[in-house]
């Protein structure tokens, strides 16, 4: 695959993983208090997510380096993260009891995942994208993908506001993200899987 397809594929892929964060990221928390949360299964909900992802940065490097690809660590990685959206989607089918747990340890997954592929995606962009370009690029990408998931945030606010069930409202918001996520990887799957550069001094790719 050319470079230009690789970069029109990460265009879909940049579209669908915003709007994929517009309909979650800041209804984790409302979704968990619906559930029956408390003080302390709210805080887990926002400090589990950051302890994962730092755990996820910290073996992504070896994952690379084992599979010796980037683009074979990071589009399964983001399919992963989409699993774990659909989980929570049947959630209220699940006994009281279990709901909240449940919930709690698949954010720290869902947080899990995205941090495995996270470095691996920054490092393929960057052998992707011409170096010339870099902060026009990345700028032009910052404020497309702004724009979507600000967007995706409204419509989902919009939703849980008109449906009159907001389990519902809750569960559809989730299916939906978890759609745009698989497609999300599909197209990661499809760019180039540039060959590694390792750098002799630190032993890792760049």
């Amino acid at each position: 695959m050319s470079r230009e397809s690789s970069l029109r594929a990460q265009l879909v892929e940049g579209i669908f993983a915003s709007v994929m964060f517009g309909f979650t990221a800041n209804y984790f928390t409302p979704f968990g208090l619906l559930l029956g949360a408390g003080g302390f299964a709210v805080g887990l909900l926002n400090a589990l997510p950051r302890l994962c992802n730092a755990l996820g940065q910290f073996v992504s490097a070896g994952l690379v380096r084992l599979m010796n690809s980037r683009v074979k660590v990071v589009s399964p990685a983001v399919l992963l993260q989409a699993g774990t959206l659909f989980v929570m989607a049947v959630l209220f089918l699940m006994p009281v009891s279990v709901r909240v747990p449940a919930f709690v340890a698949l954010v720290g997954v869902h947080a899990l995942f995205g941090a495995f592929g996270g470095p691996a995606w920054a490092s393929l962009m960057s052998d992707t994208v011409d170096k010339r370009e870099y902060g026009r690029f990345f700028a032009r990408r910052g404020l497309v993908f702004g724009i979507v998931n600000f967007v995706a945030n409204a419509i989902a606010g919009l939703l849980l506001y008109v449906v009159p069930e907001k389990m519902y409202g809750f569960v559809g918001l989730l299916f939906l993200a978890g759609v745009c996520r698989v497609i999300s990887g599909i197209y990661l799957g499809r760019m180039d899987d540039v060959p590694i550069a390792y750098s002799p001094e630190k032993h890792d790719f760049s």
